[in-house]
């Protein structure tokens, strides 16, 4: 059998090197691999990364202070994410952080350690050797002390067994305080006495302690678990007295001093009310008793306490002290005059500290500070009454903000004073002390004073005192701070350390037999301590297999840290649960994340009615019915280093009621006990209750003052006894729970009417279901039955009966597994003297389904059942399995055997691109032009695309947050129209018919499941049928993309993939939009013989390092005609659907880099067609009505044919194929309507001959139809096109101030602004880009006409002048006068003399960088700092000296690049505005209607040639290519957030622009062609 994968698990380190989570663990399984990831481009990567973790393999003793390093898995190379990994498998809490720095070999104070990140192993249970899940825990809580003598635990237990439980939580078993709390310890390495024959020792009572709680494990399938306390000790702890540093004391914790007198100060007068004869005082009984009490304290005692000199400045001695200093001591050098005010300020700001002995009049003057205060005259004045009587204004001055600050603690203490008593002495609810005595004044002390006769202190058990002791010096008692808990305090601070008030304010509600401890920063602040407490813990821990941290949220993190990681040495699969009362799941979390807790202990009984029980029991349940569980089957969800791990709080112990808690008698209706516990064993956690509960005990039992044992009951349980309470029934809902949760039924769901509760726990694997139907009973409503008569003459009290609602039950009713409820016996309860006892009571067992209800068929399908109700009164539960009709079951298997397989891909074999783009994109207008269909509206909201990406992208959210609630999923539970629609929208490609078929049998089988599991199934369906897409997609596109022996890690190949997948949603046929509307084209464009032969040029490509081609299916009608849109939406259809720039611009990296040369010829073929006066259109149109206003699309068109033929298996031989022409004259007058005639053609290579050699004589003619026909915007002027070569420079300069001929091409449209009309950005003169573009073709053509003549025959073109210019000269005059022209020098740059601009010229913004024009209208726009440049750098590096390129690119990188775009113009400049708003009219003739569109937002697209400049230059500096893995980080750096857009942009690309720093721009295409197209071609450079 083959073994299963080891699961494997990410964590990602941040940008810096910082651990995720902060603050917050991960949770990661036994025996999985754990992965840490510094993803590609992150700015640690380069830091030589090493990982540090203080985890350890199993057999090695832990420390948490030593870290070692684990070994790397994959170095960073620039291209690939760093990676180190470590296979986890003992259990238990660890730390881990990256070091960084220039070696790991340097010193370590050379290298920087990033954040401690942590995780933690979960412990693997078993009992008696069978595995068990923690979730399969079911815990009873007893109370040590009432268990008996340890002699009598087998028979006790043995009932805790008999009812089902398998683990017994024990409170502390060592010897109790004086008060018999059961968490009060006296000696925390003592075992209690009380649990063992007299005489026994330590050691023999340890062994037996131990031996019994193995053979509980061995004999009766029982774990066991105890409380731990660290928190506190016995206020009679023997060793206190030795180790009094232990606790907070008045001698290490001088700051509790005033609370401590204040705290005599309460019990001094709690004694003068005391009658003398009977000690007994007043019984608080009102509010105005309450109010006369704290009045007469107030201003009778405290008074007396002059508890506020513990705040000021002691005034005379301050003086006294200063008069001292100047008498005796040199006088000091004078200071300037000030203030009263200044010299208050000085004094505040510098001059005062607390003296360590807390006494009074510890708030105290640095005399150094005092002395700053004298003037020269004052100096002299020094000795004089009047100078003293200034300075003691001052320090009365500053006292008073202490004097404030004494009052508010004050006021505080008194209203927490009268609070305590408010509920102690008053209210309905509380304890009602009755009157003072003694042992109960007015509140209990905050402090435990050991016994002494050297000073008179006041104990709680006093009778009288005269006199209200004071304390100083020596003379203070030994005394300690009890411990107790604050409303609403936070769990960090220390509310007994020096920083805190607390116990002045009388905020600490405290346990008045519980000492705290005080344990420090570390073991060497308390040694005796540490040790102390952590022997105790490890004793602990080698006998009891769990440990409940008692007041875990009061413990300091790190000390439960050190005792955890010192009990689990012993240990290692030691099971921690606690309860956290921080009112935080921020402060929840980080205890979790330190401590490695395995539970959260959660309560029912909590819960104030069934609404708010149903919401518990689906919080604490587990995942619901029909999750999507996706796994790692499917490559399009499965993450590329595994699977990326999340803080999670553990999951909860969900205790029906805790063992301090109200019962069900007290709290609801003693009926509500068994279906309390009902619904809490039906939770997907481990579950826990107490023995009293069980028992029907009507009251918690005393934790301090209860004496009585548990009874053992006989075993196994007898079948009929009043005194079982509720564990007949609780045995079958605890062996239920156990068995359901080990048989992976793992998903739940819960329905809640009115006051029935409905769980479904539900097994994933077979559908399988076990119900629970609970009639809650937390108040008396409804019909009470008349008392009736049990067998044995007992009467029993009325039943409760209400409204049941009718239950519907998904599938087919199995098997009744039992059900019940609780008759209480009609008499009083009598508390058994010896034995605890609970409520007598007899257990009514339905012994049959129809004994409650009645089972129909639902009317309209087998696939669900209904159970009426007729018997089933409050308190009432019923648990029954349920399974899938037959019907249902056989659509299942088929389903499973249909998503099992790879049926999917397999069905796309024969698909070509145009199928996929239906079967997976297709814009929904794309739709509407093409079939008349829309995208599917999920609630009430048109999707984006019509194909599965759409859904495949809901899913996987869905998905990854378990969001059931979703439309989606509501849609589908609801019907079938979404299924529908995906499967018949497939019938418009007779291809994907394959894959039709595939959904709609998939689909088919669904309708015969429940709808609750539709959405599952749905989910893997889609998943699986849109990954098979994806694959097949990327396989057709050869190797760089599908990944087949690239350098790529798993990450990056996925965002080369999804990259490519754009090529696919951006080229389909659009019927408005088509490639070329001449049917005379049309036939080019589908002739087999003027396209690529498929098997030969895969031949080709497996001899060459090529793009392999994609292997095309045959064409369906107008498939030759597809075209490609230039954005989404706006671009989607009709004639602004396909723009000649930017197909150009995008053609190289959407269809040369994915190999779909087929495409790539076609589009190149039909836009020759229609070439006319040397240029390409820029809006096609079809060919009908083509506009040709721009300068630059016929370079990009060159640019791109050029890269064809040097990709394309086909070659050079593509500049012989024929080209139809639509316009063989340039003039409008000589066109004719070719309709149905033949075209002439051209060869490829005649055509880019006449387009260069017209460009030599120069370009100038009128837009055809010029007017408002073609566009009502622009001025007359602007529809004038000139294009004149410079034959000294060999530069192209055209346009005008009326027109805009390159890429920034707005035309202003704003009358209100006055912008209409005129071009944002003319660009007139020679554009850089232009130029590169330009060199990039003569230097081709140059070496074609060299090396190729019989494909490229022609060697020079004729100028304007008539004279010819070679290729080869007019490419070197280019090459000679590039630099010198277009390069804007430094004062530093070599050669100045050698260039045409200078530094300091009047126009010259910035240096060091190429101009964007050569010539134009405006001098300063030549300066302007624009991306543009890139472009030339990218196609014509050969223009550029490498310093000065890399100058540029420097001066680019710091002021252009943005998180995603580049801006278009330089920040500085005065018409720089980054926020592009198409919609805004206003004055403003900058942004106006958009005006700004080029004029700062941040556009994509240049980012990919800005890269591909980058690998060049650094690359040709380094020469050997040294600099690889620093160029590759920096491209991979840049491209962060490209990953993140792609994936998370809902039209899965990247958009055209975004605002300022990155900001999403509303009016910007959501997916762009060129932008994922440029970030291709530098990928592929890179990866070349």
């Amino acid at each position: 059998m083959t073994p299963a994968p080891t699961p494997t698990y990410t964590l990602q380190f941040s940008d810096g090197g910082d651990a995720p989570f902060l603050g917050r663990g991960v949770k990661v399984p036994q025996g999985a691999r754990l992965t840490f990831v510094l993803p590609v481009g992150s700015l640690a990567a380069l830091e030589e990364p090493v990982l540090y973790t203080n985890y350890v393999q199993d057999g090695q003793p832990f420390n948490r202070q030593t870290f070692m390093p684990v070994q790397v898995k994959s170095r960073y190379n620039g291209m690939c994410s760093w990676t180190s990994e470590l296979s986890v498998s003992r259990p238990g809490c660890y730390d881990y952080y990256l070091e960084l720095g220039a070696q790991p070999s340097s010193s370590s104070s050379s290298r920087t350690k990033g954040s401690l990140g942590n995780f933690y192993v979960d412990p693997v249970l078993s009992v008696a050797g069978r595995p068990l899940l923690p979730e399969a825990l079911v815990l009873q809580t007893v109370l040590t002390k009432c268990v008996g003598p340890i002699s009598r635990w087998h028979d006790v237990l043995r009932t805790s067994a008999d009812t089902g439980y398998n683990m017994v939580h024990f409170t502390p078993v060592q010897e109790l305080g004086e008060s018999r709390s059961c968490y009060s310890l006296y000696d925390q390495h003592m075992l209690s006495n009380s649990l063992f024959e007299a005489g026994t020792s330590e050691t023999n009572k340890a062994q037996l302690l131990k031996d019994t709680i193995a053979s509980m494990e061995k004999d009766m399938g029982l774990l066991s678990m105890v409380d731990v306390v660290w928190n506190h000790t016995a206020n009679n702890s023997p060793w206190l007295t030795a180790h009094p540093e232990a606790g907070y004391n008045l001698q290490n914790s001088t700051h509790l001093k005033a609370a401590f007198e204040l705290d005599q100060a309460i019990l001094h007068f709690s004694q003068t009310l005391l009658d003398p004869t009977t000690h007994r005082g007043p019984d608080i009984l009102t509010e105005d008793d309450l109010q006369h009490l704290l009045t007469q304290f107030r201003h009778n005692i405290l008074p007396e306490a002059r508890l506020w000199e513990y705040y000021v400045i002691d005034v005379k001695k301050a003086v006294s002290e200063l008069h001292e200093r100047l008498l005796h001591d040199p006088l000091p050098a004078p200071s300037p005059a000030m203030s009263r005010s200044a010299h208050l300020e000085l004094l505040q700001a510098e001059g005062l500290y607390r003296s360590n002995d807390g006494e009074r009049g510890s708030l105290k003057v640095r005399l150094d500070t005092a002395l700053k205060m004298f003037t020269p005259r004052t100096l002299i004045e020094a000795k004089s009454a009047q100078y003293y009587t200034e300075y003691e204004t001052v320090l009365q001055l500053a006292n008073l903000t202490y004097y404030h600050m004494y009052e508010e603690d004050i006021n505080a203490a008194m209203d927490n004073i009268g609070h305590r008593v408010r509920w102690e002495r008053m209210a309905a609810h509380g304890p009602r002390l009755g009157p003072l005595t003694p042992k109960r004044p007015i509140v209990y002390p905050l402090f435990t004073i050991l016994p002494t006769d050297k000073v008179h202190v006041i104990q709680p058990d006093t009778t009288s005192s005269p006199k209200l002791p004071q304390y100083s010096g020596d003379e203070w008692p030994v005394a300690f701070a009890n411990n107790g808990w604050i409303f609403n305090g936070s769990p960090l601070v220390d509310f007994a350390g020096p920083a805190s008030r607390a116990y002045m304010r009388r905020e600490v509600i405290v346990w008045g037999d519980c000492v705290k401890l005080r344990y420090g920063a570390g073991p060497a602040d308390n040694p005796w301590l540490w040790e102390h407490m952590s022997k105790y813990t490890t004793d602990m821990a080698k006998v009891f297999h769990g440990l409940r941290i008692d007041n875990c949220h009061s413990t300091p993190i790190h000390v439960a840290q050190y005792l955890l990681d010192a009990a689990r040495n012993v240990r290692p699969n030691l099971y921690v649960t606690c309860e956290l009362f921080t009112g935080s799941e921020e402060l929840d979390s980080l205890y979790v994340s330190r401590l490695g807790i395995s539970s959260l202990i959660r309560e029912a009984i909590g819960a104030n009615d069934s609404r708010e029980l149903g919401r518990l029991v689906h919080r604490h349940g587990g995942r619901p019915v029909g999750s999507m569980r996706l796994g790692g089957s499917l490559p399009s969800v499965t993450p590329p280093f595994g699977e990326p791990l999340s803080p999670c709080l553990p999951g909860a112990l969900f205790m029906d009621c805790t063992h301090d808690n109200e019962t069900p008698a007290q709290k609801r209706t003693i009926q509500d006990t068994v279906s309390n516990s009902a619904l809490v064993a039906m939770a997907v956690s481990a579950i826990g209750s107490t023995r009293g509960y069980d028992e029907l005990n009507p009251r918690t039992i005393d934790l301090v003052n209860e004496t009585r044992t548990y009874t053992a009951f006989p075993s196994p349980l007898p079948a009929t006894s009043y005194a079982l309470g509720a564990m007949p029934i609780k045995a079958h809902l605890n062996r239920m729970h156990q068995a359901i949760t080990m048989e992976g039924f793992d998903e739940i769901h819960v329905h809640q009417d009115d006051d029935t509760i409905t769980i479904q726990r539900h097994r994933p694997s077979d559908h399988e279901a076990v119900y629970l139907v609970a009639n809650t009973a937390f108040h008396q409503g409804g019909h009470h039955a008349a008392p009736h008569h049990l067998d044995l003459g007992h009467t029993v009290k009325g039943r409760i009966y209400n409204h049941v609602p009718e239950v519907r039950v998904p599938g087919v009713i199995r098997s009744y597994m039992f059900g019940g409820h609780l008759d209480i016996l009609d008499k009083p309860f009598l508390p058994d003297p010896k034995f605890i006892n609970g409520v007598e009571s007899h257990l009514v067992a339905f012994n049959a389904l129809d004994r409650v209800c009645k089972i129909t068929q639902h009317k309209d399908t087998e696939l669900y059942q209904q159970l009426a109700f007729h018997e089933f009164p409050r308190g009432s539960v019923l648990a029954f399995k349920v399974g899938l009709p037959p019907q249902a079951r056989e659509a299942l298997s088929q389903l499973d055997d249909l998503l099992a397989g790879n049926g999917a891909y397999k069905a796309l074999q024969e698909v070509n691109f145009y199928d996929l783009n239906v079967l997976l994109f297709r814009h929904s207008l794309e739709e509407e032009r093409t079939t008349g269909g829309r995208a599917f509206e999920l609630a009430g909201t048109p999707m984006i695309y019509c194909g599965l990406l759409s859904f495949a992208r809901v899913v996987k959210h869905i998905a990854a947050t378990n969001d059931l609630g979703h439309p989606l999923c509501s849609n589908l539970r609801e019907g079938d129209w979404m299924m529908n629609y995906i499967v018949d929208r497939l019938s418009q490609r007779h291809r994907l018919k394959p894959i039709q078929e595939w959904l709609r049998s998939c689909f088919k089988h669904m309708h015969c499941l429940p709808r609750y599991l539709i959405p599952a199934y749905f989910a893997k369906a889609v998943l699986q049928a849109y990954s098979a897409g994806v694959q097949r997609a990327c396989k057709m596109m050869g190797p760089f993309v599908s990944g087949e022996g690239g350098i790529l890690d798993a990450e990056g190949q996925a965002f080369v993939q999804e990259l490519a997948m754009t090529s696919v949603q951006l080229v389909s046929v659009v019927p408005d939009a088509p490639l070329a509307a001449s049917q005379e084209v049309q036939r080019f464009l589908t002739d087999k013989d003027a396209y690529v032969n498929a098997s030969l040029l895969l031949a080709q490509a497996k001899t060459s390092n090529k793009p392999a081609p994609s292997v095309p299916a045959p064409f369906e009608h107008g498939d030759a005609v597809s075209s490609m849109a230039a954005g989404l939406p706006h671009f989607t259809t009709g004639y602004m659907r396909c723009w000649g720039r930017d197909t150009f611009i995008s053609l190289r990296g959407l269809l040369l880099v994915t190999g779909r040369f087929d495409d790539a010829r076609r589009i190149l073929v039909a836009f020759g067609s229609t070439v006319r006066h040397g240029l390409i259109p820029n809006l096609l149109d079809g060919g009908s009505r083509p506009r040709f206003n721009s300068r630059d699309s016929v370079w990009w068109y060159l640019q791109a044919l050029q890269d064809y033929c040097t990709m394309a298996p086909e070659g050079l031989q593509f500049l012989g194929a024929r080209v139809p022409r639509l316009f063989p004259h340039d003039l409008e007058a000589d066109h004719t309507d070719h309709a149905g005639a033949t075209l002439q053609t051209s060869s490829m290579a005649e055509l880019v001959h006449e387009i260069m050699d017209k460009h030599a004589r120069g370009i100038h003619f009128r837009e055809w139809f010029a007017g408002t026909s073609i566009d009502d915007r622009m001025q007359d002027q602007g529809f004038n096109i000139g294009i004149t070569l410079d034959q000294e420079t060999g530069f192209l300069h055209g346009g005008n101030i009326y027109n805009c001929g390159t890429w920034m091409d707005k035309m202003g449209e704003s009358t209100l602004a006055g912008n209409r009309g005129w071009p944002s950005t003319p660009r007139d003169g020679a554009p850089v880009e232009i130029t590169g573009l330009l060199k990039s073709t003569l230097r081709w053509l140059s070496s074609l006409a060299e090396k190729s003549p019989s494909v490229f025959p022609y060697r020079s073109v004729t100028t304007a002048k008539g004279a010819d210019l070679s290729y080869a000269a007019w490419d070197q005059l280019l090459q000679k006068s590039f630099e010198k022209h277009y390069f804007v020098p430094r004062e530093d740059t070599p050669s100045l003399e050698s260039y045409i601009s200078r530094p300091s010229g009047e126009d010259v913004a910035r240096t060091g960088i190429y101009k964007d024009v050569v010539g134009g209208t405006h001098s300063w726009a030549q300066f302007q700092l624009r991306p543009n440049q890139c472009v030339a750098m990218s196609v014509a590096p050969e223009l550029f000296r490498v310093d000065n390129a890399l100058c540029a690119l420097d001066t680019i990188h710091k002021t252009l690049l943005g998180p995603l775009g580049m801006k278009t113009l330089d920040p500085a400049d005065w018409n720089y505005s980054p926020n592009y708003n198409n919609s805004e009219d206003s004055e403003n003739k900058v942004t106006a209607k958009g005006a700004n569109y080029h004029q700062g937002p941040e556009w994509v697209w240049p980012v990919g040639y800005y890269l591909r400049a980058k690998v060049h230059f650094q690359l040709a500096k380094s020469r050997d290519g040294s600099s690889l893995v620093q160029v590759s980080h920096e491209i991979n750096r840049t491209l962060v957030q490209h990953r993140h857009e792609i994936r998370t942009n809902p039209y899965a690309g990247i958009p055209e622009l975004t605002n300022g720093a990155g900001v999403h721009c509303p009016f910007s295409c959501e997916s762009q062609a060129w932008s994922m197209a440029t970030l291709l071609d530098a990928l592929y450079d890179l990866n070349a």
